[in-house]
């Protein structure tokens, strides 16, 4: 554990930032890719396969140790997480990514996802407020030629 962190501290001071950035670049474009694919990359970047798959796992404690819900640990009204896990899944095809983000959310305003559907809803009809006007003044153009 401790090799890890100093690791990290040590790449995260120079190169590391870039390597992460490719990371997330390289896992963006390569959905689900296999190990000698990630172990291409390490030959790409110039490291030892090990010391990027350090990277690989630093990146997913980040993600899952860090947050609001790790902070806090309430619990959630399920009804909620429900809605969330399923708003989340736009970001992910893993439901435990989304569930986690979803909880982020929800331990800071229990009532997000009903809160951020009122907000689309109310963002959709003025859109089509907007559409409607421009229609109308597009129509009343028209009829003035």
């Amino acid at each position: 554990m401790v090799k890890s962190v100093d690791f990290n501290y040590k790449i995260l001071r120079g190169k590391g930032m870039k390597i992460r950035e490719k990371l997330i670049e390289f896992f963006t474009k390569n959905k689900y890719p296999k190990d000698d694919e990630v172990h291409k990359l390490a030959e790409d970047l110039g490291i030892p396969p090990d010391e990027l798959e350090t990277e690989i796992y630093a990146l997913l404690t980040d993600f899952f140790a860090m947050g609001k819900f790790n902070e806090n640990s309430k619990t959630v009204d399920p009804e909620q997480l429900k809605m969330g896990i399923k708003v989340e899944m736009e970001h992910t095809f893993e439901p435990l990514i989304a569930e986690r983000i979803a909880k982020d959310h929800l331990v800071e305003i229990s009532n997000y996802y009903t809160k951020l559907k009122k907000m689309e809803s109310e963002s959709k009809k003025i859109s089509m407020r907007e559409l409607f006007m421009k229609e109308a003044l597009k129509k009343k153009s028209i009829d003035c030629i």
